[in-house]
């Protein structure tokens, strides 16, 4: 459904409206959308209109230079740009559209994301020696999403405190599946099972068996 929405920089010099479905946003996992946090919002420019801050906005374009990122230069902001895969589209970034008060879902993949990587972190805090051996026995080791189940259940808002679970499930022999959850006070909004494999060099490797060991105690706790 075609909804008709304005939002803009962080300063506010650069102002916009536009009609769109939100159904529609995609998340890019480009070197520049990425690092921006960009969430794409694609429409034709007879639905978009600059209400203000033109002569605030500067560009900037690398490579091939079809794709004209367009940003504040006060604020530093990138509400809207023209990209590369549509160059006769405007695509505007859906987090700077004025506060609709609901968390997009896609936020709750980088809270998980966190989740797992402080999980880690913590798991090897009491244990320096662990990593270390888990470094010589497969060097520049990561451990990669294989597989996600999740369940949106709730809505969180803006501003709302939250916390973010993280505990091993199943520990095999090169994964690990771990049970995620999201929860607002008491309440649980999100859960997950997030099985991650064990890479060293692009390949699946057996995870240590230090590491595993280390991981163990809360999986027994869980009663796995």
């Amino acid at each position: 459904m075609l909804k008709t929405m304005e939002g803009g920089c962080h300063c506010g010099r650069v102002r916009f409206r536009v009609t769109a479905d939100l159904t529609r946003v995609t998340d890019c996992n480009c070197s520049i959308c990425a690092k921006k946090g960009f969430l794409h919002l694609i429409v034709p420019p007879e639905r978009f209109e600059l209400l203000s801050g033109k002569d605030a906005l500067t560009t900037y374009q690398f490579n091939t230079g079809t794709a004209r990122h367009t940003f504040c230069k006060h604020c530093g902001i990138h509400p809207f740009y023209v990209p590369r895969s549509d160059p006769d589209k405007i695509d505007v970034n859906v987090r700077c559209l004025d506060f609709s008060g609901i968390v997009y879902h896609a936020t709750y993949l980088r809270f998980m994301e966190r989740g797992r990587t402080n999980h880690l972190r913590l798991v090897g805090a009491g244990h320096r020696a662990l990593f270390e051996q888990a470094s010589a026995e497969a060097p520049g080791f990561a451990f990669v999403v294989r597989s996600m189940q999740i369940e949106f259940l709730k809505s969180a808002r803006m501003d709302d405190v939250l916390e973010v679970v993280t505990a091993p499930e199943e520990v095999k022999g090169a994964s690990i599946t771990l049970k995620q959850r999201i929860l607002r006070a008491d309440e649980l909004l999100v859960e997950a099972r997030v099985r991650v494999a064990f890479v060293c060099a692009g390949r699946a490797r057996p995870i240590p068996k230090a590491l595993r060991t280390a991981m163990r105690p809360d999986q027994e706790r869980m009663g796995g």
